[in-house]
Order: C-alpha cells, then structure tokens, then sequence
C-alpha cells in the first residue's frame, strides 16, 4: 500500500508545508471523486490542519499529518468521502453538534462512534488477572462490531491500526509488544473476518515483527537473499504459461504473488517444517475474465506441469466461509522447484483484496438499497456472535441461526467484557458477575451515572455495582411487572436465597410480601384457607412461606383471592334469601333478577371487591364496598335494607378506580404519570394536584377507567418505580 502521505517528510514546521500536502493528496484523489467530494474533503482538512495544530501523534509525527494518513489508507481500500472525512476529523475538538452544523449527520455520526470505540479500546483491550483471556479477547472482538451501526467505523478504526503499527519503531520496546499484541488478538482478526486481506496481512506481518523479532528477520532474511533468483524464476514461469494460454485467446493477467512472512512463519509452525520445505514461497496469480477461464487455465497448467494433488483446492466451487472464491493449485516447475498458483476472476480479485469494503461506496442522496450488501453486513455480524473456529475453512459446519444477533456486551470498570442477552438489566449485570454481587446490589452506575436496577443496558456501557455488606435480595426482583431480572440465572439465584433462609424470616416475608400487594391495588385480604389447596400446600403458614422465599407470586396469589369463584353467595346474619340466577347486569342480587344497580360514589367498588347492596328509596340497589364506612353507621332499620350482591364474571365492563400519588415536586412529573397511564391504555376521567411549597412534595389524584385488575396492578407497579415516587395507593 504505497501513500502519498507516506512519504512526505516525518515533521512538517510551517503552514505553507501542510498546504501542499493537502493540495497534492486532493489532487491525487481528484481523479476519481467529483469536485463537491473533494470541496468536502478540503474542508475538512484545512479545519483539522489549524486544530491539530500543536498536537503530535508522536515526537516525530503531527497529529494532522497522522490523520491523513489513515484517510489515505482508507483511499487505497476505495472507500467513500465520508470515510475519508470521519477519520480525518476524529480528533477534531468539535462538539457533535459543530460537526452536523459544518459536515452533516452521517460524518457527526461516524466520529461519534469512532471516538466512543476509541475509548473502550483503550481501557478494555489490555486486562491483567482475567480467568479467561481468550474468552474476553473473543467477547471484545465482537463487541466492536456490535456497538457500532455502521461498518465503515470498523473499517476506520483498522485503517488507524495500520497507521499506527508503521510508527511502532519510534516507540519504547514495552509499547512496541503491547500493541502488537493487540494488533495480533483484535485487530488482524477482525480484518479476517471482514475479508480485507491487504489490511490482515499488513497487521500480521508487523504485529510478527514485534513479538517475535528473531523469526521474523530470519524469514524476511531467507526471502531477500534469493530474491533475484526467485524474481528470475517466477518471470520465467509467467512467460511461458502466457505462451501456453496465448493460443487459447485467454486474455489473463499474470503476476509473482508476495508471500507474507506472517502466513509463511504460521505454516511453519503449524507444520513443524524448514523454510526451505514450504511450497508456496514462490507464488503467481492469474487473474481472467469469467469462471470458464479460470477452470481453463487450471487445465491447462496441469496439462504442462505436474501438480501436487493434495495442494489443489477448489473455492470457486466451494468458497470458504467469508466468501473468498479461487482456485489454488501447487506445481513443480523448472528445477523442481514447487510453484503456488491462484486463479481467480478480476471480480472475485477485487473481493479477496478489499472485502466488505470493496461493496461499501455511499453515494450523495442514494436512496436505493443493496440488498446483496445488507445480506453481507448481516452475515458479517453473524459471524461475530459465533466464537473462532479452529480452521477458518470449517467455518460453514459450525454456523448456525441460533448465533443471530441477540447478544450485548458490556464492560466492569476494569474493563472486562461480559456478554449478556439483548434486554438484560443492571441486576442481570450483576448476577452474572458474582452471585453474591447480585445478592448485596443495592444501587449502579452506567458510564457514571446513578441508574435504577431495572435499567435495560445498552452495547459498550461500563457498568459499576454498588454493593452492601449484607446480602439482602427483594421480593420484587422477581416480579415480572417491575423487569428487574431477565435471566433465569439471576431469578434462579434469588429463589435459591429465599429458599436457604429461615422459616420464621420466610413466614414474616410473606406476609408482608401479601400486605404490601393489597395496599398496592386496594384490595381485601385474601381468604388464604380457600388457596391452600390451589397451591399444594397444608398449612396457611406453608402457603406464607412459600411466598416469602419466592416460590409463589405474591401478586398472583392476592389476585388469585379476588377472583376466587363460588358456587352460592355468601351469607349475612341480617339476610338468608337463596341466590338467584345470574342476572343480566354487572352485578347479581340476590332473591332478585333485573334490578336497576349503581356504584356508589362514597367506596367505588370495582369487581373482585367484596361488594354488598342498599336498597334505596326508588333509586335502586346501590352497590357499596362490603367494608365501606358509611355501612357501619347504619341504624338497625337501615341494616334491614342490605341485601346480598356479588359481582357477574360473565359481564365485562369499565369501574371508576381513584388512585393517589405522593411525591417530591418536580419538574415533568405530571408528564412522566401521563405518559405510563398511555401506554397502558387507560382513560383519565378527572385529576387534581396539590402542591406544598413549603415542603417541596405534591399530591395528584385521578380518577381512571380501568378494566381489569391485572392492568390496575401493572399500573401501580409501573408509577412506583417513576423517580421521586413515595407512595402511590388506592383511595376511596
């Protein structure tokens, strides 16, 4: 990859030396962009030749002339003018804001990923005392690609890589293995499976120069003192298979292929054999037309030189794993001497060379969609959800639809990669850290910032759990109207405390798992003898003690209490009528069919309450609350008038429900109760507030039109966990 940039002088003292490189690259670059491409480019790199002005790379090297270069590289990869534009400008000390003002949204965009990328790769790559290296290693590479929405970010960052794996010399020895290392477990790598072979091979063979020193000069040693004879050689070779081809009207073109020292130490290695022992040190390419050409070449080479039969691979026919196509064949040629042959198309040349990005060219205003190319993204992230296989060719007997993109990775403050389902919270976070972890989390922080433990988390945060002495997981972390937990690990870890506890502790927590749930929707006491039996338990105590160590829903079990069904009415001292049919209302009276019924105003009841009717003078029955105040006020006259009233399961209707909310005044709080009670589809029928100025809180009442109980509990549920919530109840 030769680059104009490249070989301008390494430290640059005057303006007038940065203009004309800015005026040469652009000319260079005017050949094949238009002129509005280059006006863009222009201007983006006279603001970063001021900016980075006094910034250096390295001692040797101007921050500005750094960027260029990597925008350079990505100009040999042929990659479109925002590409170019975002790395030149992703040290820029403009804000997002700035960037969309002066270059538009998608160059804002790519440096806002490029330097939110940047800064995980610089806390999370190095990690000193993980169990499992190569798991965190595996777990990082996928997750740059999985935090990022556009491909060309990655695309940028291993351009970067390049760029700075050329300036390596220049820094200490210590730097100098670190980052070749790096450049070895993520970067190469990365580059692999994208399929930009020029950028993996450059990464490999100078990541090889750092880490192993001495075998990297002995190959490099070996290959340059036969240089001139293997030159002759390989010349030799491609005039005489160009006569053969000649007569055949085959218009092919025919070169010496380099051998990477990296790919020629790994085969050495892998093979346990001499340098002198590998085939495929002399190398030629042969690139044609069509796919018939390729065969026909392939014919014609074994025709005139005998070829080894278990060098010969077919990848035309059967292309590997990130869609590499050609054919390679091994032949004796003069003197013995093994030749390695590829032939391939023009087209398939271009994807083994640049990959994905020999397909990714934006186009100003170019609403049509690629599908070949989505379908390529797509596989690309298909790809990194499944971990390395052993042998690369093998990739297509271990993939998968269950490796679809449905994880997250997220980071601890050392930054330890940990892979989570997509949807996991902060309390699934800290349950997969530690088991205890979970237990004694009483609060965290997203990128610093106090979230609750029901926050869904998002690719690339760095999670700190804050923690307690005291183990002491909630009730509540079960419920699945409150999502603080998505992962049967975490739930089942719960359970298992609850379980583990003393009974007493067990026997006291459900019953204050039980109030605390009928406070919620306002509703009576269940009849717990009635449910013994519903849930396989002997004793009430049993059925409490369930509850409290988790095994049955709390919330559930009130419910399953007012919904309870029975098959006659229950009795009042004052009334003993036997029940009539079901009526045609909401509610049944009995000894009666087709009265005229109302709510009264004073309790609201809803269905599943205890209800009990008044008989009013020529009103009707009103239908109270079985506990309503205004009933224990009645003389022994009026008490005559109660008559017996349970709710009809057959009708399905709306009930006035009035609900309080006690919190801190702040701003958006009306807003954000507003916004819950439209999602749950529930209609406002009145409201009021209330404001103390003196002590900063404000009571809001509503009146709503609720349905059913369930959607009255998920409410409740939902309001209490708003920010500056004290209380929210049932009111009559």
């Amino acid at each position: 990859m030769v680059s104009v940039v490249q070989n301008i002088p390494q430290q640059l003292k005057t303006t007038q030396d940065n203009q004309q490189v800015i005026t040469d690259w652009l000319n260079k670059l005017a050949k094949s962009r238009d002129a509005a491409e280059i006006d863009l480019l222009k201007k983006a790199t006279d603001l970063v030749e001021k900016d980075y002005q006094q910034t250096h790379f390295d001692s040797d090297q101007k921050l500005f002339i750094y960027s260029l270069s990597i925008a350079d590289i990505l100009e040999q990869l042929k990659m479109d003018t925002e590409s170019l534009v975002a790395a030149i400008l992703q040290y820029t000390s403009l804000n997002q804001k700035q960037l969309k003002a002066e270059f538009g949204d998608n160059i804002a965009k790519l440096v806002e990923e490029l330097k939110a990328i940047k800064h995980l790769t610089a806390s999370s790559v190095n990690i000193d005392g993980i169990d499992s290296k190569a798991d965190h290693i595996e777990n990082f590479r996928r997750m740059l690609l999985t935090i990022s929405e556009d491909v060309r970010v990655i695309l940028i960052l291993l351009s970067e890589r390049i760029q700075q794996m050329r300036r390596l010399k220049s820094q200490p020895l210590s730097i100098q293995k670190q980052v070749a290392q790096e450049t070895h477990d993520i970067y190469a790598p990365l580059a692999n499976r994208l399929g930009i072979w020029q950028i993996k091979w450059e990464l490999e063979d100078l990541s090889l120069r750092y880490m192993n020193p001495a075998a990297y000069k002995d190959i490099a040693s070996a290959l340059q003192a036969k240089r001139d004879e293997r030159k002759s050689f390989i010349q030799t070779f491609i005039d005489r298979l160009q006569d053969y081809l000649t007569p055949l009207n085959i218009q092919a073109q025919i070169s010496g292929r380099p051998k990477h020292i990296y790919s020629i130490w790994k085969k050495m290695q892998r093979k346990g054999l001499g340098f002198e022992q590998i085939f495929d040190v002399l190398a030629v390419r042969v690139m044609v037309d069509s796919i018939k050409e390729c065969y026909e070449v392939l014919g014609t080479i074994h025709s005139h030189w005998k070829h080894i039969p278990d060098e010969f691979d077919d990848y035309i026919a059967n292309p590997k794993g990130n869609n590499y196509q050609s054919l390679h064949t091994v032949v004796i040629g003069v003197k013995q001497q093994p030749v390695e042959i590829q032939i391939r198309t023009v087209e398939m040349h271009d994807h083994a060379e640049r990959g994905i990005a020999a397909h990714w060219r934006y186009k100003e205003n170019n609403e049509q969609n690629n599908e070949a190319l989505e379908r390529r993204i797509e596989w690309m992230r298909n790809w990194l959800e499944l971990k390395e296989a052993a042998e690369e060719d093998n990739f297509a007997e271990h993939f998968s639809d269950e490796f679809a993109a449905n994880k997250i990775y997220v980071l601890t403050p050392q930054g330890k990669v940990i892979e989570l389902h997509k949807g996991a919270t902060v309390l699934d976070f800290a349950y997969s850290i530690h088991t205890s972890i979970g237990h004694r989390c009483i609060g965290a922080k997203i990128n610093g910032k106090i979230v609750r433990l029901n926050k869904t988390l998002k690719n690339g945060q760095t999670i700190e759990i804050l923690t307690t002495k005291k183990e002491q997981p909630k009730q509540d972390w079960l419920s699945p109207h409150l999502g603080y937990t998505t992962t049967s690990r975490a739930r089942s870890c719960i359970r298992s405390w609850f379980k583990q506890q003393d009974y007493s502790f067990h026997l006291d927590e459900g019953k204050a798992a039980i109030e605390r749930e009928m406070k919620r929707i306002g509703a009576d006491k269940p009849d717990l003898k009635n449910l013994i039996e519903k849930y396989h338990c002997k004793t009430v105590d049993e059925l409490l003690v369930a509850v409290g160590s988790g095994r049955i829903s709390p919330i559930k079990l009130v419910q399953s209490g007012l919904t309870k069904k029975t098959n006659a009415p229950f009795s009042l001292d004052s009334f003993s009528k036997p029940a009539s049919k079901p009526a045609k209302g909401e509610v049944i009276i009995a000894g009666a069919d087709n009265l005229l019924t109302q709510i009264a105003k004073c309790c609201l009841p809803i269905p599943h309450d205890k209800i009990i009717g008044y008989i009013t003078r020529g009103r009707g029955i009103t239908i109270h609350r079985k506990n309503c105040a205004n009933l224990k006020h009645l003389s022994e006259q009026e008490q005559e008038r109660l008559i017996q009233a349970e709710w009809n399961s057959q009708i399905q209707t709306s009930y006035q429900i009035d609900i309080q909310i006690y919190a801190l005044d702040r701003r958006g709080l009306l807003k954000d109760i507003s916004s819950i009670l439209l999602k749950e589809d529930i209609n406002v029928l009145a409201t009021k507030t209330y404001a103390d100025l003196k002590t900063e809180h404000a009571s809001l009442f509503f009146s709503l039109e609720i349905f059913q109980i369930e959607q009255f509990s998920r409410l409740m549920d939902k309001i209490q966990q708003l920010p500056d919530i004290i209380e929210a109840k049932r009111v009559h």
